[in-house]
Parts: structure tokens; C-alpha cells; sequence
């Protein structure tokens, strides 16, 4: 039902824009938000399924080990952007590697998950799982993504 290739495709187009790179960043670095799930959330929307708490709590889960080895690569990277030019393009072709992997496993995640019918998007679902998920400023962050996913959807009908 779903290809690793496909969402990967999907993720470089969304991510692609500058306002939804720019917000996903800084869903990533201000409140913890995994862009990769992030992006999930707005695939599956595109294709009217719905993810539970617990579905979004499975998919965090399962890519925890991936997520921190990320991150890990992403700090490096961080540190060495200005005084090591070559180290920091490994350091970035290594992290979307592990991106990527990142993506196969959400994907693969999703055989075991059965989808809802909700009262909230996704991405609104993702926020309720989050230790900080109060807050004006996140809700129209997040209302903002939301805004934006549909204005791709609206232009890229292809679903």
C-alpha cells in the first residue's frame, strides 16, 4: 500500500518549500518534533488516513534507535559547518542516509498500524503527543503546516 520510495518522493517535494523546511526545522530544534514524522503526518492525510496517539507513539518508538543516531550525525555536522567544509558534506550526505532509513522504517511501521477515523488532523494528534504540546505559538505552527500540506495537496493533486 505504501513505498518507501513513494513517501521519500513525496518528503523532498514538501520539504522542497521553503516555508514548510523552515517550520519543520523549527518544530525539530524548539520543541523536539521529528521532521521525518512530521512529514508522515501530512502523507497519510493526503491519503485520508488517520493516525491514533497510540499509532503515533508506535511510529516514535520505532524509529527511536535511527532518530538518535540522527541526531547524533546532525550535531556533528552543526559543529564542524564553518571549519571543516569536507567533513561537514559527509557529515550531511551520512544524515540523509539515516533519513532515509528513517523513512523505510516509518514506512514499514505502517503495516502494523490500523488507521482511524479523527476528530483532529495528524499533525494536530503528533502535537497531542508531545511533552509541550500547550501553546499558542505551536498550535499556529502547526495549524500553519497544516496550511501548507493542503496548498501542496491543492496544487500537486496526485495522489
Amino acid at each position: 500500500m505504501f513505498s518507501a520510495s513513494g513517501f521519500w518522493d513525496y518528503s523532498l517535494k514538501v520539504y522542497a518549500l521553503t516555508e514548510v523546511k523552515d517550520l519543520c526545522l523549527d518544530l525539530q530544534n524548539r520543541y523536539g518534533f521529528n521532521v521525518n514524522l512530521l512529514l508522515l503526518c501530512g502523507y497519510l492525510e493526503r491519503k485520508s488516513l488517520g493516525l491514533s496517539s497510540v499509532d503515533i507513539n508506535k511510529l516514535q518508538q520505532d524509529i527511536a534507535q535511527i532518530d538518535r543516531q540522527t541526531q547524533l550525525i546532525r550535531n556533528k555536522r552543526v559543529a564542524v559547518k564553518k571549519s571543516e567544509p569536507k567533513q561537514y558534506q559527509q557529515l550531511l550526505k551520512n544524515e540523509l542516509e539515516l533519513e532515509k532509513l528513517q523513512q523505510q522504517q516509518l514506512i514499514d511501521s505502517l503495516a502494523t498500524i490500523t488507521f482511524v477515523r479523527q476528530d483532529m488532523s495528524n499533525l494536530h494528534t503528533y502535537r497531542s503527543n508531545m511533552p509541550y504540546s500547550q501553546g499558542q505559538e505551536l498550535g499556529n505552527m502547526i495549524t500553519k503546516l497544516e496550511g501548507l500540506a493542503t496548498q501542496f495537496e491543492m496544487e500537486n493533486d496526485d495522489r
